[in-house]
């Protein structure tokens, strides 16, 4: 959680924030799961799936900002650019 926090400070990397929130998001699956099998629990828990579930939707969004942060790959930066004129 610290490290997810960190992350939402400036300057903010959309990539960072995604990378962090989903390794968090992994985690507490992961304790899920661990938890009821150790447990033996099996019903009366649906709120934990539906919160999961809403993470996720969440997350969703993250890494759609994420990736909406990275600069086109098919374009030329200007060395390219610049690259392309000395070839002319």
């Amino acid at each position: 959680v610290d490290d997810v926090v960190k992350s939402m400070y400036p300057p903010l990397d959309p990539k960072l924030l995604d990378a962090r929130t989903t390794a968090l998001l992994l985690s507490v699956s992961h304790l899920v799961l661990v938890t009821r099998n150790a447990c033996h629990l099996t019903g009366g828990l649906d709120w934990i799936d539906q919160s999961l579930s809403a993470a996720e939707e969440h997350l969703k969004v993250l890494r759609e900002a994420a990736l909406a942060s990275e600069p086109e790959k098919g374009l030329p930066g200007p060395e390219g650019f610049l690259q392309e004129q000395s070839a002319i």
